[in-house]
Order: C-alpha cells, then sequence, then structure tokens
C-alpha cells in the first residue's frame, strides 16, 4: 500500500501521516462530520505530508477542532505550525494536558473535556473521551467515536516497528512488539486499566504509533496487553527503596521515615507485613505480628547495637528472594540507625543549653555541620543534589551590641520563614548564616537566595527603630569530590569573609 494519500478508515475517517521510516512512527488521523474537521494528535514530525493529505480532504479552514490526547514536543512543535496555517480552532484536551501547553503561549482556545461531561458534540455525531491516566501522562485520554466505533487510543495498543505499515501484517510478531512496548513505556497496572474502559463493540482501535486494529485483532491485542506480568528487578526495587528513604530521613522525622519504608516495601513485594527495628531501649514496629517466615539482620552501628526485621505472610521463599531482602536489610540498617542515633541526640538536647544550637536564635550552631556529613555522603552515594548558600549581613560600624542581637534574632526568624522545614539552617558567625538545601540544584537555589536577600535589605528590624541593613549572599552547589571543609574555603572565597570552621578540625 502506498502511502503518498490519505487513506480512508471508516466514514469520515482517515489517516493522514506518512511513513517517515522512523522506528517510531507518528500516526495522524482526521475525523470528518460534514463540513467540520478534527485533527487527532498531530505530529511535527509529519508535517512534510499532513497539510497535502488534508487538503485532498477538505478546506484547512473547515479544521475547527484538534484533539491532544498527549502531552509531548512532537505535538508542541505541531501544534505552533498549525496555528499558522489555520483559522478558529479550539485544542480539546484534558486540563492536566492544558497545563503544561499553556506554558508555550500558543493563544489557541482550550476545549477541557473533563468541564464539559467528557464529550464534544459534531454537526452529525458525538464523540466521547475515556480517561486513560498515567499512560504516558496524568491527563491522557482516548477518543471513541461511537458512529463508526472507532477508538483513536494515543499510546495504548501502540508498537515500535522496523517498517511501517498502516494494518497488521504479520500477527506473532505484531502481538510480540505489541506487549515489549507496553513493558517498556506504559505502567502495566494503569495500561491494563486502560484496556479494560475499552467498550466491548470497538470494531477499530487507531494508535499513535505502529499500524490500527481491525475486528477479530482487537480482542487479541487486548488478552496480549492483559497477559504482561509485571517483572521483579531486584536491582531497580532495591535502589527505589534506598532512594525513597534517603528523601524521607531529609524531609520527615525518623518515625514518619520508617512508616513509609514499611509502605514502599510493601508496594514491592506484597507479601511482607512486617517491618521492625529494634535499636537501644526502643521498637519501631509496622504492620501484623502473623508472620510465617521472618528475616532479620542485626549489627552494631557506632556504638548501637540494632536489629532489623522484615516479616511475610509466606513460607515460601525462594533463594533469590531471600537473598534480596538479606542484602536489602544490610543496607538498610546503616541509614536507619544512624539517622535514629542523630535525631535522638537533637531532641535530648532540644530544650537545653548545648552547642549544637545556637543560644540567640535557636538555629543550629556550627557543630552542627559535624551531624552533616553523613547527608553529604548519602548525597554523592545516591546521586542527590545538595546546594548551600551563605547570608552575611554587614553591621554597620555604630550598631550596638544589644540592637545586633536584635537585628541578628529577627533575622533568623526571617530565614525560617522562608525556607522550607527540609533546609537546614546554622548561624555559623556573629550575623552570618549558612542554609542547607538538600535536593536543591544551583540554579534553583540561586534564586531563592536572591529573592530573599532582597527581602532582608528591605526589611525594617527592631520595631520602632526601623533599622536597615546590608546583606550578601553567595551558593554552591555540593562538589562530591570535596570535603565538607574544603568546600566550606571554596564557599567562602566565593563570598566575603571566611566560614568559621576551627570546630571541625
Amino acid at each position: 500500500m502506498g502511502f503518498s494519500l490519505p487513506v480512508k478508515l471508516k466514514d469520515g475517517i482517515y489517516w493522514v501521516g506518512c511513513d517517515s521510516a522512523r522506528l517510531l512512527n507518528s500516526n495522524m488521523y482526521l475525523i470528518k462530520d460534514e463540513d467540520v474537521g478534527v485533527l487527532v494528535d498531530p505530529a511535527w514530525s509529519q508535517s512534510g505530508c499532513f497539510y497535502d493529505k488534508l487538503s485532498t480532504l477538505m478546506d484547512l479552514d473547515k479544521i475547527k477542532y484538534i484533539i491532544v490526547q498527549n502531552y509531548e514536543p512532537d505535538t508542541v512543535k505541531a501544534l505552533e505550525l498549525l496555528k499558522k496555517t489555520l483559522k478558529d480552532f479550539q485544542i480539546v484536551t484534558h486540563w492536566k494536558i492544558s497545563m503544561f501547553l499553556n506554558k508555550f503561549d500558543l493563544n489557541v482556545p482550550m476545549y477541557i473535556i473533563d468541564e464539559n461531561d467528557w464529550k464534544l458534540k459534531l454537526p452529525t455525531k458525538e464523540l466521547e473521551f475515556i480517561f486513560t491516566p498515567f499512560n504516558y501522562f496524568a491527563g491522557s485520554f482516548c477518543t471513541y467515536d461511537k458512529t463508526s466505533k472507532t477508538v483513536f487510543s494515543g499510546e495504548l495498543f501502540s508498537v515500535v516497528k522496523n517498517k511501517f505499515g498502516l494494518y497488521v501484517d504479520k500477527e506473532p510478531l505484531y502481538l510480540y512488539s505489541l506487549k515489549t512496548f507496553h513493558k517498556l513505556y506504559l505502567p502495566l497496572e494503569y495500561a491494563k486499566k486502560a484496556v479494560k474502559n475499552i467498550p466491548e463493540e470497538v470494531e477499530l482501535i487507531a494508535p499513535k504509533y505502529g499500524s490500527v486494529l481491525e475486528d477479530e485483532f482487537i480482542p487479541k491485542a487486548k488478552k496480549e496487553i492483559l497477559s504482561i506480568e509485571k517483572e521483579f528487578d531486584f536491582d531497580s526495587v532495591r535502589e527505589d527503596i534506598m532512594s525513597n528513604l534517603y528523601k524521607d530521613l531529609v524531609y520527615l522525622d525518623f518515625k514518619d521515615a520508617f512508616k513509609n519504608l514499611f509502605k514502599n516495601l510493601q508496594k514491592a513485594i506484597e507479601s511482607i507485613i512486617m517491618l521492625e527495628l529494634k535499636v537501644e531501649n526502643e521498637t519501631l514496629h509496622q504492620g501484623l505480628n502473623k508472620s510465617k517466615s521472618i528475616i532479620k539482620k542485626d549489627g552494631e552501628i557506632e556504638g548501637i547495637n540494632a536489629e532489623l526485621s522484615v516479616g511475610l505472610s509466606n513460607s515460601g521463599l525462594n533463594e533469590e528472594l531471600t537473598q534480596f531482602l538479606e542484602s536489602l536489610l544490610d543496607r538498610l540498617l546503616y541509614p536507619l540507625v544512624n539517622s535514629y542515633k542523630r535525631e535522638q541526640i537533637l531532641n535530648k538536647n532540644k530544650y537545653e543549653r548545648n552547642p549544637i544550637l545556637d543560644p540567640l536564635t535557636g538555629l543550629f550552631s556550627v557543630e552542627y555541620l559535624e551531624f552533616l556529613k553523613p547527608k553529604l555522603k548519602q548525597s554523592v552515594r545516591y546521586k542527590f543534589p545538595i546546594t548551600m548558600g551563605v547570608v552575611n549581613i554587614d553591621f554597620d560600624e555604630q550598631t550596638g551590641k544589644l540592637y545586633k542581637e536584635c537585628i541578628i534574632r529577627e533575622a533568623a526568624k526571617y530565614l525560617q520563614n522562608h525556607f522550607r522545614s527540609s533546609d537546614v539552617l546554622l548561624r555559623i558567625d556573629e550575623g552570618k548564616f549558612l542554609i542547607v538545601m538538600p535536593f536543591t540544584f544551583e540554579k534553583d537555589a540561586k534564586k531563592k537566595m536572591m529573592l530573599v536577600i532582597d527581602g532582608l535589605n528591605q526589611k525594617a528590624f527592631c520595631g520602632t527603630k526601623n533599622m536597615h541593613v546590608k546583606a550578601k549572599t553567595s551558593v554552591l552547589e555540593y562538589d562530591k569530590e570535596s570535603t565538607l571543609e574544603d568546600f566550606l574555603k571554596k564557599l567562602d572565597k566565593s563570598t566575603f569573609e571566611p566560614i568559621f570552621i576551627t570546630q571541625l578540625s
């Protein structure tokens, strides 16, 4: 079959794409209802041919709707191109997709399907929309033309093929490609839900990539997708669990982080029904006590004896899963105990005078940098960014001690109110503060710090005294090759005075 002309798939339904000799060749479709045209999932990569095909079918000014079922760059570039040619058309999409499209200043009216009863009325027919979230994008959906019994399925039912064919030619190979695409690119649990939502009476499925599916092949394709089993990748599961734990230990208190760890373990391995940590004289427990199999790991971490256990609902553990759980517990034990110890020390001294807390501001003192070192090691190992910023307040030479203390206290309060609870604030010298921002890249931290500095410079301190200061800043993302001491010296060189780090020596 040649592809130089549009292909009629059903009455009023046309394929208007082209064979671009790509592995992932995009399909484009036109729905024609009397004198109204509806374009489905336009692709800039098809722009070399779709104008000619559309022109043979109808006046381009008659195309009044463009359905955008997924958000991707190829679609955005096509919309920018079509905007220059078409007149008075609307983009038909879900609100979650519209939020991203609005970033590109297309200035095209949006028809939001979830605000219009998931339907679009045409002259003689009505299109219905089927919500299929996370089948490539959170706002993904399919379009159903009930009159022609056609579903425009987006990424659902798509394949990657070495050679383009508008219709399925070799069934076994196509089914294999179908399964491979869905395993690689779509979350299986959502893909299966979406497949079950496709109406039984459908006679043609028109996907974003690959070949159109007809008649008896449709139930075969559905069955193939529904038969895909989730593969357990031990390495990726282990890294996901560890990554989530380290994030939680930064953002949450220890007990909440422990609860989330249990939830993440259950998501990965359904048979896990219990997680328990015994450390010092305390036991943290999540889940049920009725475990048929228990795997334990114990050890001494920085002078603390601890035991971490998981309980499973079944006793039929295979050797591979047992080894995986043992290695996972081994890796989990150190960060859990280390974080528990750090939080216990901080909580114990929370309301006492101690060198970890600055008595004037209540922020951490420079002594806390010792507790920061393990977190920096974690950022290097698990590849998440940590950026640090310095705020330095210059005092007028005539500012007395009492007013300096007043300004420092109010500046500390201002900083606390303008940073996340997960950010760590330290007072490291008279009017100098260090802000440690985990999971933050340098460019984002710089924007934040400049806003904070601007606020400090405009702020009036000490009530009716209406005192003003000059604040400065410098920002650097932590360099994994540096020690903390070397990094702080490097941060100093980009700012004003050496940071007070003698306590770390």
